[in-house]
């Protein structure tokens, strides 16, 4: 009976599964947690700027609890929401993108060289008479097309 039901549960125990749950539900926990979180942070930072902002355009005075991060927050709200980490973050993924492309492209064109070179051995074996290099024999047939 124990076999069978084991073989219904997918060869789980009954533990197993618990188990299984248990740390499923811990860690959704956590990264709710974690969301909300980063959704106070944004909010408290978003509020801090609202208040520069309105202090600034009215002309009174910057309240005592932003005054240590008036800096950063002024900067902020020049580059439109934009913190520096961001912009940073954004600059390296730029970077790692385009060092991909210019790669790829890199081993089109090595590729595309080879492939020439080889057509034109071809070419030049078949307009002389001499027999073909060995190692063009297997590709033959997709060079020929391709000439």
């Amino acid at each position: 009976a124990e076999l069978r039901h084991q073989i219904e549960l997918g060869g789980w125990s009954r533990k197993d599964l618990s188990d299984m749950a248990t740390r499923r539900n811990v860690r959704l926990r956590r990264e709710y947690l974690y969301r909300k979180q980063l959704e106070t942070n944004e909010r408290v930072i978003y509020d801090k700027k609202k208040k520069l902002k309105q202090a600034i355009e009215t002309g009174k005075p910057i309240p005592t609890e932003l005054r240590a991060e008036e800096a950063e927050l002024r900067h902020q709200i020049e580059l439109g929401g934009w913190s520096r980490k961001d912009l940073s973050d954004m600059a390296t993924r730029r970077n790692v993108r385009l060092r991909r492309e210019y790669l790829y492209r890199k081993q089109l064109e090595t590729n595309e060289r080879v492939i020439y070179d080889k057509k034109k051995k071809l070419k030049q074996a078949i307009e002389t008479g001499k027999p073909i290099p060995t190692e063009l024999r297997a590709e033959e047939a997709e060079l020929r097309h391709q000439i």
